[in-house]
């Protein structure tokens, strides 16, 4: 989990369950999932151990309907990590 945790970068908005949540705290803005206050994060981090979230992404645009997200990666362990998508210029 360390490493996938390791791909957001500080100071990046981060809605987290219980899991990540500790690991992120003294470098990121972390929002307890679920409980943005408006925020749209950059990354959501889910403990998923037991495939509680069987559509991760799709779990995503329910907490942010206006928000697309992508797996930025996984682990064995059960935990995704999810990164927003960002409008492209042009």
């Amino acid at each position: 989990m360390e490493r996938l945790l390791a791909r957001i970068p500080d100071g990046a908005t981060v809605e987290a369950d219980i899991g990540p949540i500790s690991r992120l705290t003294s470098r990121c803005r972390v929002f307890r999932l679920g409980d943005t206050r408006g925020v749209t994060p950059e990354y959501i981090a889910l403990e998923n151990i037991g495939d509680r979230y069987r559509d991760p992404v799709g779990y995503a645009r329910q907490l942010h309907p206006l928000a697309e997200y992508d797996v930025a990666g996984e682990t064995t362990g059960g935990y995704v990590l999810l990164q927003r998508r960002t409008a492209s210029g042009g």
